[in-house]
């Protein structure tokens, strides 16, 4: 999410907070000691009673975002690994070029996400990356 996006929402949240006049026991006694509340000037900020739901849809609404943005990254990723493939280079070079290390294929391999690889392939990529380490 950009700057401005954040900053919009930050402003957004502290509009939903108003300073009133405190009600603490400011000056008041409790037993024979005096008591000053040290934190309170003799206002306090309060909460919007609707701030819950408020925030709730602001972080589905940025969780949302979120995930909208990381489709669009997968995509151009996707789009980006076809045409080094259509200039002609193999997926042996598209792995160099993303300067992918041998620990991180290896939990791309734990999670599943190669498993459409032919495994001579897998195996041709992971022998490649243990020689560079």
């Amino acid at each position: 999410m950009p700057n401005e996006k954040i900053e919009a929402k930050v402003e957004e949240f502290a509009e939903k907070f108003v300073k009133v006049p405190c009600d603490c026991p400011k000056g008041g006694r409790i037993g024979e000691n005096e008591y000053i509340c040290p934190k309170c000037d003799g206002t306090e900020w309060v909460a919007d009673p609707n701030i819950s739901d408020w925030l709730r849809q602001a972080l589905l609404s940025a969780r949302n975002e979120a995930l909208q943005e990381a489709e669009l990254d997968k995509a151009e990723q996707q789009i980006r690994g076809f045409y080094h493939c259509y200039q002609g280079y193999d997926l042996t070079s598209l792995i160099e070029a993303m300067a992918l290390r041998n620990d991180e294929w290896e939990k791309m391999a734990e999670k599943g996400m190669l498993d459409y690889l032919p495994k001579e392939l897998g195996d041709e990529i992971l022998a490649s990356l243990r020689t560079k380490e």
